[in-house]
């Protein structure tokens, strides 16, 4: 090997063929117009023992020409422009092994080829394979070409060249299925700059959009803080148009619609989801069940401390409460009243909703309030967590309300007292004749420094403060409210959610009407049809059993449901409206009843009298409310 003048070079290299034969190559190279020329010769066994064997000679040939390429290759790939680059191409200059030829090439190399590499993954056809018009096409680079693109149809297309990675469809699934790396919260969360389409979105922020993509591109989002993503109803469409606040582990997956909008597909909740519709712990919020009637009021007489608590709607008390009684009645009316029929105010067209009526107040009474209040079962619901509470509601005339959440940790035992919790910012609201809608988010506290009643009793109560006179009686800070005085309120759609939905449009999440039914069943039933008065005479839906003898009969009663504890019971006659009879409908005569083994799930009835085989009938009351 010597090297000459302006970068030229010439060596000898000797390869082994078999073990009788070896090629001498001499190649030249000049460095400095990258060209170079190569000659073999094969050497071994004397010609004249090959002489008339055309196929043997034909391979010698063919050999010749194959080592000449793949010099030809290896100085083509190599661009030298210095006297150490010369050195360095002294060292390498070899025969490259299988192992470092480019993908589309390992199969090896036909006469006369001069491979192409593929850039990022893209393979480019050989100069010289595209035929010119007037010109002969050279047989080996037009051969080399056809086996480049045969070779690369059955084999794998990397998914920078637009293929998969992947021989089959798990497998492209998974190379398609790339993740990202991580991008935090913000009001933009710029999903384009994504390096895969499973992302982990990290931090804590309102999201309000997710940035520009293709339409059809699909993203599944992984998040590792509390972000609220914001409905939008044309460029961020969310499941109910409601807003999500995610938390560590939950798994969303959104599709591109093109323009900088998107569509969610998909929620994954880390806790398991609940059903459909019980993310609202309110029962009854659109007031469509009144097992007590539709309609009830009463009064009372001052002289001393008078509370009057009302429940009509299931699972709502109306009260009206004087510590500091003074003269005259306090007096207030419950009642259902039906919505216009396709109104739009309030979302999902509920049918009815809840009025209390304030139709007398004690003069002189002080500390006096009336509110509404429904009672959620166990105080640890929603213990630190963030919920929001939503309504509508209108008043005869403008007035001035509040919201309450108290922590009430129940009776019995070293019990702790009550934690009233106001809303975040104001706690009051304005009515007017009008229905409108109102949302306040709660931090509720955590209970774990607490101590729970034995009694079973404790819950979350929910206030609407319609009117008081101080902010002492139920513990609040935001003081007096509403004037206590004779007045009309409505409400309609109550729901109480986790998390912060201020911007849902509406977070209510309804229930099927069975499902809401079975909800106030367990606090209270009773055998009467729905809306109509317990004591009203009316047969349908009694217990009904025959007397076995003279000594009269006994009949199980089983509850529709698991009551929240062992309920107090009440028998009407459904003849004379009477508590405590059955009527024997036989002998058109009253049977004194008895209840025994009463439970969470029923009781049996029985009649101590009677004829063998008459018929009987009553109708029962099963309460457990708080």
């Amino acid at each position: 090997m010597r090297s000459e003048p302006g970068y030229f070079a010439h060596f000898l290299v000797q390869i082994g063929v078999t073990a009788n034969e070896f090629c001498t190559v001499q190649v030249a190279i000049d460095l400095h117009r990258e060209i170079f020329q190569c000659s073999v010769l094969v050497v071994g066994v004397p010609q004249d023992e090959v002489q008339g064997n055309r196929s043997q000679q034909s391979a010698r040939h063919g050999l010749a020409a194959h080592v000449c390429d793949l010099f030809g290759y290896f100085v083509h790939r190599i661009h030298l422009p210095t006297r150490a680059d010369h050195e360095s191409l002294l060292v390498k200059s070899r025969v490259p092994r299988k192992s470092e030829l480019l993908p589309s090439h390992r199969g090896g190399f036909s006469h006369g080829e001069q491979p192409m590499p593929r850039v990022n993954g893209v393979y480019a056809e050989p100069p010289g394979t595209k035929g010119v018009p007037n010109t002969v096409i050279e047989s080996g680079k037009y051969n080399t070409f056809i086996d480049d693109l045969v070779q690369d149809a059955n084999t794998v297309r990397p998914i920078l060249a637009g293929g998969t990675g992947a021989t089959t469809v798990i497998g492209a699934a998974d190379a398609l299925a790339t993740v990202s790396s991580n991008i935090a919260a913000a009001a933009t969360t710029n999903l384009a700059s994504a390096t895969g389409v499973v992302v982990s979105v990290t931090g804590a922020a309102t999201i309000t959009s997710f940035g520009t993509v293709s339409a059809g591109s699909e993203r599944v989002l992984y998040f590792t803080g509390a972000s609220t993503i914001v409905h939008n109803g044309s460029s961020l469409i969310l499941p109910g148009s409601n807003n999500i606040l995610t938390e560590n582990g939950d798994v969303i997956t959104f599709r591109s619609l093109g323009s900088g909008n998107w569509r969610c597909t998909g929620v994954q909740k880390r806790n398991t989801p609940q059903i459909a519709g019980f993310r609202n712990r309110v029962i009854n919020g659109d007031f469509e069940v009144w097992q007590r009637g539709t309609n009830l009021g009463t009064s009372g007489s001052g002289g001393s401390s008078l509370a009057l608590s009302l429940m009509q709607a299931d699972r709502w008390a109306g009260v009206i409460q004087s510590p500091n009684p003074g003269t005259g009645s306090n007096a207030i009316n419950l009642s259902r009243q039906a919505h216009t029929f396709g109104q739009a105010t309030v979302p999902g067209n509920p049918r009815f909703f809840h009025r209390l009526q304030v139709t007398g107040v004690q003069s002189g009474a002080t500390n006096s309030a009336v509110y509404l209040e429904q009672k959620i079962e166990r105080v640890d619901t929603f213990a630190a967590k963030t919920v929001t509470l939503t309504f509508y509601a209108k008043a005869a005339s403008t007035t001035t309300c509040a919201v309450q959440l108290t922590q009430n940790f129940g009776t019995g035992g070293g019990f702790s007292a009550s934690v009233p919790v106001a809303p975040n910012g104001t706690a009051t609201f304005t009515l007017t004749t009008s229905f409108q809608k109102f949302s306040f988010t709660f931090s509720v506290p955590a209970v774990n420094t607490k101590t729970l009643g034995s009694d079973g009793n404790d819950r979350l109560s929910l206030f609407f403060v319609l009117a008081q006179q101080s902010g002492t009686l139920l513990g609040n800070a935001y003081g007096s409210v509403g004037n206590f005085a004779t007045a009309t309120y409505d409400i309609s759609r109550v729901s109480l959610v986790e998390g912060d939905l201020m911007g849902d449009t509406d977070p209510f999440s309804p229930r099927a009407l069975q499902q809401e039914i079975s909800l106030c069943q367990r606090y209270y039933f009773n055998t009467y049809a729905d809306g109509v008065s317990p004591g009203a005479l009316s047969f349908p839906g009694s217990y009904s059993w025959n007397v076995v003898s003279a000594s009269g009969g006994v009949t199980t009663a089983k509850f529709p449901v698991q009551m929240r504890l062992m309920p107090s019971l009440t028998s009407y006659n459904p003849s004379t409206g009477a508590t405590g009879t059955a009527r024997d409908t036989t002998a058109n005569a009253d049977r004194t009843l008895t209840f025994g083994s009463i439970s969470q799930g029923g009781c049996y009835l029985a009649v101590a009298s009677g004829t063998a085989g008459n018929a009987l009938a009553v109708h029962v009351v099963a309460d457990a409310e708080f």
